[in-house]
């Protein structure tokens, strides 16, 4: 599910010695012998390390921390600032960097004639998703991915090659490539499961509401989850625009104690609440804003204000190693963008590690499809104003991945609504 870009060009062990010593830097835990990097390499940070620790979701400023203690060896373009926010990096980074970029050498005032640097070899940066995939160039066995999909070749000769890519539970993939001396030719390799994909059956006429929404005939068009234990009642996440919940003045946030005279603090079921009151009904809702407990009769409306709001089938990456993400469903409802984990995959097989994320469209700072990082599967990201960075893949009907456009265009309009 994850991919990255071509690895650092360090030979395999100094580059393992230099990781060794970024991730000691944060603590966390990593092999023995892998920490004597201060004396065998004081390199700067190349633009791809940069990526991959942000990729590692370790927080800017940590990454911050580390440019500043080796340096770094790339300067900050407008392209490379992009590929850097894409994975992860904030304002703050960016400036760190800008400012610790090296700095280009004067030009001399007379240059002296060289002559035209000799090609070197051809160069084939391969990256594959998931990693760990063995690599055959002509019908012959060369080398296995990394476990985040990266390897470079440069042992091949000039001209045209076969190159397959074989990972057990996965269709193989191959295709023709054509290499020239001294030029660097990028593969990019998305494998394809071998089991069968299940196309996912339309939703029912009449729903259970996801993420804890309200009503089955009727709803009050809210939706929320179950307080944290030992609160009260439900937190609403997000209301319907113009239905009941908006009129009587619920807003993200509040706490509902009780609908119709049921209690949800004992039992936080909405749908039960409002199963014997259809479409038109008046229903008390007691609830809380935070400084005041409130009542307030609201009518009920009919379940479709809920159907029809923008949803959306997505996949929510939790970053290396691949496979690791969870699978679920992404709602907008009003300027609330609302991610509801169901199932999860991790390297190791199926997880527990579902996420639920809820976003308001005031404190996004932005939602694009990804330029470098899962690009070739239509990855888009959402960023927060607090550095707050989820990358996600739309997933179509037949349950392969499609272009984000429908949901980037819908989180669009939740941020423009006023």
């Amino acid at each position: 599910m994850v991919g990255f870009r071509t690895s650092s060009l360090l030979p395999r062990s100094q580059r393992s010695t230099r990781w060794a010593v970024l991730f000691c830097l944060f603590g966390l835990i990593v092999a023995p012998g892998r920490t004597n990097f201060a004396q065998t390499s004081g390199k700067p940070l190349s633009k791809q390390e940069v990526i991959d620790l942000l990729t590692a979701d370790l927080p800017s400023s940590k990454v911050g921390g580390a440019a500043r203690q080796f340096g770094i060896s790339f300067q900050v373009t407008t392209s490379v600032e992009g590929e850097l926010r894409d994975a992860g990096a904030n304002d703050s980074l960016i400036k760190t960097l800008k400012e610790l970029a090296p700095k280009p050498a004067n030009k001399p005032e007379t240059e002296t004639p060289v002559s035209p640097p000799v090609a070197g070899p051809p160069i084939l940066m391969i990256q594959s998703h998931p990693g760990g995939a063995q690599v055959y160039v002509d019908d012959e066995p060369v080398a296995t991915t990394s476990p985040q999909g990266r390897l470079k070749l440069s042992q091949l000769s000039p001209g045209q090659h076969s190159v397959r890519l074989a990972l057990s539970g996965y269709q193989d993939f191959e295709q023709q490539v054509s290499l020239t001396n001294g030029q660097t030719t990028k593969l990019e390799a998305s494998l394809q499961s071998s089991k069968a994909v299940v196309q996912p059956a339309p939703p029912p006429s009449n729903p259970e509401p996801a993420a804890g929404q309200s009503g089955v005939r009727g709803t009050l068009g809210f939706l929320f989850r179950k307080a944290p234990e030992g609160e009260r009642g439900v937190v609403v996440l997000a209301v319907v625009p113009g239905g009941p919940a908006e009129r009587i003045g619920l807003l993200p946030g509040f706490v509902v104690d009780s609908v119709a005279g049921h209690d949800l603090t004992a039992n936080p079921d909405v749908m039960n609440a409002l199963s014997g009151h259809p479409p038109g009904d008046a229903v008390e809702v007691v609830f809380s804003n935070g400084v005041a407990t409130l009542k307030a009769r609201a009518v009920v409306a009919p379940i479709s204000i809920i159907e029809n709001l923008p949803h959306f089938r997505v996949v929510h990456d939790h970053g290396p190693p691949a496979p690791n993400y969870c699978m679920g469903e992404m709602l907008i409802v009003g300027r609330s963008i609302l991610y509801e984990g169901r199932e999860a995959t991790s390297p190791s097989g199926p997880s527990d590690t579902v996420h639920h994320l809820d976003f308001q469209a005031s404190q996004i700072a932005e939602a694009r499809k990804n330029a470098v990082y899962m690009a070739a599967q239509g990855a888009f990201h959402i960023r927060t104003r607090n550095a707050q960075n989820a990358n996600f893949i739309l997933v179509g009907p037949t349950g392969r991945y499609v272009r984000p456009d429908p949901v980037l265009s819908a989180i669009a309009q939740a941020m423009a609504r006023r």
